[in-house]
């Protein structure tokens, strides 16, 4: 299975968290996994996974290997291992990904684009 999630819950541990009650602005880039519970506009360049709570918001266009998503991306999205989009995420921009899941009730505004292995 690509992602095993609780509801609202991070799928693996993250290494930088950037919560909420804060705004961030610029470029993200790095190694580990990032979860992201606030407003951040930038650009986000990480070699693992990605994971938007239900509080963060995102102007951002992203590359990782894995996104979740519980709260809103507006831009583009590559993620050559997946995206998960949650029944509260919403996503506006077009995606490049390995595997798409779209749960019910989530919104994907943009074309895909699957990436082959």
């Amino acid at each position: 299975m690509l992602f095993k999630v609780k509801r609202g819950s991070s799928p693996v541990s993250p290494d930088t968290i950037l919560s909420h009650k804060n705004e961030f602005s610029g470029t993200l880039k790095g190694d580990g996994n990032v979860r992201i519970d606030s407003l951040f506009d930038g650009e986000i360049t990480i070699d693992g996974e990605l994971f938007v709570g239900q509080d963060g918001k995102v102007n951002a266009n992203v590359k990782a290997k894995k996104v979740s998503v519980f709260g809103e991306i507006r831009g583009n999205i590559e993620a050559i291992e997946g995206l998960i989009i949650h029944n509260s995420g919403k996503v506006y921009g077009d995606v490049k990904v390995g595997v798409l899941f779209v749960d019910e009730g989530a919104i994907l505004e943009g074309k895909s684009e699957m990436l082959r292995p």
